[in-house]
């Protein structure tokens, strides 16, 4: 088990579901988790990096209109 959690990112959610969180976590040295409401991601960290570069694309591709 990893002691040294790193918190990149922490945010309120408009929702009405009973939790409203987003929360990032580096687990130095082993994954990366993500909260979003009720469910609980861990990637590796490649995993992780792949994933934001395809969120990074697709908000490209839509703020383009070209979808």
């Amino acid at each position: 088990m990893n002691i040294m959690v790193y918190e990149l990112a922490s945010r309120e959610l408009k929702s009405n579901d009973c939790s409203q969180k987003l929360k990032i976590e580096d687990n130095v040295g082993e994954s990366v988790h993500i909260h979003v409401r009720n469910t609980r991601l861990e990637l590796s960290t490649q995993d992780f990096e792949t994933l934001a570069q395809e969120l990074i694309a697709a908000k490209e591709v839509v703020e383009d209109g070209h979808y």
